[in-house]
C-alpha cells in the first residue's frame, strides 16, 4: 500500500512538472459509481492527445472510504458532426486507502458549453469495466456476509470540468 501511494504521488509530481510545458489543464467534480471525486488533469503529457488526471474522492459503493486514483486519457480524433464533443478512451488505477485496489478501462465524451458562452466548461460522461482487489477481509455486514471481495465490476461517472491555460 505504501508503495502504491508513493507511486501515485510520484506520478502527480512528475505530471505536475510536465504541466509547465503544456498548454492546458482542467479541474472538476464528478459523481457516479462507485463514488464522487474532485480531479485535476493536464493535457498532452509527453504525447499529443494523451492526458493525465488525478482523482481524489470518496468511494461509497463496494469498498467505501477515501479514494485516490490516476488515469491516462487518450483523445480520439473522431468527427462528431455538429456536436461539439471530445471522445476519449483511457485506463487507470485507484485505491480506497486500506480497503481495495482497482484497475479500469474507460470510454467517455465531453461536451463543451460554447453555445452558452461557457467554452471553458464541459460536461462529461464516462463508463468502463474495472477489476478490484480486496486488500483486507474484514468488510462484513451485520450478518457476517462479506460486503466487498473484489472482482469484475464497472465504473460510471457524470461530471463537470473547467478548462484553463497556463
Amino acid at each position: 500500500m505504501r508503495t502504491l501511494i508513493l507511486g501515485l504521488l510520484a506520478a502527480l509530481v512528475l505530471g505536475g512538472g510536465a504541466a509547465f510545458a503544456q498548454t492546458g489543464a482542467w479541474g472538476g467534480l464528478s459523481g457516479g459509481y462507485p463514488g464522487a471525486a474532485v480531479h485535476f488533469g493536464v493535457e498532452d503529457v509527453g504525447v499529443e492527445n494523451l492526458d493525465a488526471r488525478v482523482n481524489l474522492g470518496y468511494a461509497y459503493a463496494g469498498a467505501d472510504g477515501f479514494a485516490l486514483g490516476l488515469d491516462g486519457l487518450y483523445g480520439l480524433n473522431l468527427d462528431t458532426g455538429d456536436l461539439a464533443a471530445d471522445i476519449y478512451v483511457g485506463a487507470g488505477v485507484g485505491t480506497v486507502l486500506g480497503e481495495a485496489f482497482a484497475v479500469k478501462a474507460l470510454a467517455g465524451g465531453e461536451y463543451r458549453l460554447a453555445d452558452l458562452d461557457l467554452s471553458q466548461v464541459g460536461l462529461f460522461l464516462e463508463v468502463g469495466p474495472s477489476y478490484g482487489f480486496d486488500l483486507n477481509d474484514d468488510d462484513l455486514d451485520d450478518d457476517d456476509n462479506e460486503i466487498y471481495d473484489g472482482g469484475f465490476g464497472f465504473d460510471a461517472r457524470l461530471g463537470v470540468n473547467y478548462h484553463f491555460s497556463f
